[in-house]
């Protein structure tokens, strides 16, 4: 399916169309998964964390000057 396509199927979609909803899933879902699988594999694989721990949360909080609260 090429971008032209894709774009009329969208525009269908924005209406409410149920039909361009299941096709534009069909067409997009597989590439979407691949996206969201390397993101997160190169999230687990940096330094960057997702959410910092419950204690250094408290010990930023405390830098601040703020209670960490649950």
């Amino acid at each position: 399916m090429n971008d032209q396509m894709l774009d009329i199927w969208l525009d269908r979609l924005m209406d409410g169309d149920q039909e361009a909803f299941e096709v534009v899933y069909s067409m997009t879902r597989t590439k979407i998964y691949g996206t969201v699988a390397a993101m997160v594999s190169r999230l687990r694989s940096s330094s960057i964390k997702a959410k910092p721990r419950k204690r250094q949360m408290s010990r930023s909080n405390e830098m601040l000057g703020k209670k960490y609260k649950k």
